[in-house]
């Protein structure tokens, strides 16, 4: 019994002991479990800055900015060996990189291309799920008209220029312009296309007297050039200007009154002179819109002859 009741101790001891080495690993694991893990920054891109060299793009060939790309994660750190996607709605993109280098950028260069219209140009850089965009607007493209600003109701067609240039004055070919007349007066063409000279020619006929305005519109922009068509036309003529007439001879001075291109008749004139004398001074305008008087003169020297209608 003895011996019996000592075994049952010392195996009892042992039990103890191996609950005692149980219970100090327990506490060791839980220990473990509490303490924060510490895990890598995120590498999903959130945003995408993208910065311009300049605030507008020069439409001359040859001319660019610089664009760049800066890929960040959500803690806005820049992130490295991210590929990047470019897309621009118009002109040229030549992209130096397509993956960030180790301060996550990317850059491009921006061009007109051979499109040289004033418009904007969106350009947008894509990582990931995250996308930026800049708007860049394209500049320095004008189209300009010359010719007569005064005409007469019912006279002839007269021709304008038109002329198209790049930012840097360089002719820009195959623009289309269009071209309209406020007034209405007739257009020998309302479309036209430049010519290698960047220039390209219209008549203008005009039937409607007043201040027309003459706007031509094309590569993104206009202009407008202001024609005075004149509904009177009192003209001399004949003789000509500086002409001689010898001393005692008579000179016929004919004149004629037109409205909106056509002679009127019954208008009185009145005829002065700074030298010689009017057989008859004042007269009355013909069916044509005519009317004539003659001059002489006993001595000689310039003369200055006027005709009014009264």
């Amino acid at each position: 019994m003895k011996l019996f009741k000592y075994l049952s101790v010392a195996v009892l001891s042992m039990t103890l002991a191996a609950c005692g080495g149980g219970g100090g690993g327990a506490s060791t694991a839980s220990g473990s479990t509490n303490t924060p893990a510490t895990t890598a920054p995120s590498e999903q891109p959130a945003t995408v800055e993208v910065l311009s060299s300049g605030n507008t793009l020069p439409s001359t060939s040859g001319s660019s900015i610089e664009l760049t790309a800066f890929v960040k994660n959500g803690a806005n750190v820049a992130i490295s060996g991210q590929k990047v996607t470019l897309s621009a709605t118009s002109g040229t993109l030549q992209s130096s990189s397509v993956t960030t280098d180790s301060s996550g950028a990317v850059t491009a260069k921006l061009s007109a291309g051979s499109d040289k219209s004033i418009r904007d140009i969106k350009v947008t850089m894509t990582a990931g799920v995250a996308s930026g965009s800049v708007v860049i607007p394209v500049s320095g493209t004008s189209i300009a008209i010359a010719g007569s600003g005064s005409l007469q109701a019912g006279g002839p067609a007269a021709q304008y220029t038109v002329r198209s240039t790049d930012s840097s004055g360089a002719a820009i070919s195959g623009s289309k312009i269009a071209v309209n007349s406020a007034l209405g007066n007739a257009l020998s063409a309302t479309s036209l296309t430049t010519d290698s000279t960047g220039n390209a020619t219209f008549l203008y006929t005009p039937n409607n007297a007043g201040s027309d305005k003459i706007t031509i519109s094309g590569l993104g922009t206009n202009t407008t050039s202001t024609v005075v068509v004149n509904a009177i036309d009192f003209v001399v003529i004949s003789p000509a200007s500086n002409t001689s007439i010898p001393i005692g001879a008579s000179q016929a001075i004919r004149v004629q009154y037109k409205l909106l291109g056509r002679g009127v008749s019954g208008k009185t004139v009145a005829f002065s002179t700074t030298r010689g004398t009017f057989a008859v001074a004042t007269t009355v305008t013909d069916v044509n819109g005519e009317a004539l008087a003659s001059l002489s003169s006993s001595t000689a020297g310039p003369a200055v002859v006027v005709a009014q209608i009264a």
